[in-house]
This record gives structure tokens, sequence and C-alpha cells, in this order.
């Protein structure tokens, strides 16, 4: 949640109501790195390319939701 790819908000009627803040906004790669699941993100050719793209979907959450 403190890297705005999942975000916290709450739907009214078909609008977005209220928006749970991120304070400190941490980088997806800490996450990712936190999450063994992600391990062949760091090892993998073109890894580099894809956490760059999962950032910018959390940059774009941040920016549509006003998370900051």
């Amino acid at each position: 949640m403190e890297t705005a790819l999942w975000p916290m908000y709450e739907m009214v009627d078909g609008m977005i109501g209220k928006v749970k803040k991120i304070r400190d906004r941490k980088p997806v790669e800490e996450y990712l790195r936190m999450q063994g699941r992600f391990k062949h993100l760091f090892t993998m050719e073109g890894g580099d390319e894809e956490i760059a793209r999962i950032q910018a979907i959390a940059d774009w959450n941040a920016e549509h939701f006003g998370l900051e």
C-alpha cells in the first residue's frame, strides 16, 4: 500500500469518495525485493524495464487518486 500499487479508496454512487493518503511513499522496487515471488525481476534480462513499468503504474495511481 505504501507504493501506490493498490490504492485504497471508497466508491460512492460510482464516484471516488474517500482516498487513503500515503505519507511516505516508497518505490515499488523496495516492495518487490521483499517479496520472494518477484525475485526473477532482479535477475532476468529486461527486469529493470519491467520494474520501471510497474513503477509507472504506481505513479499513475498516485496521481490519478491523489494519494500523496
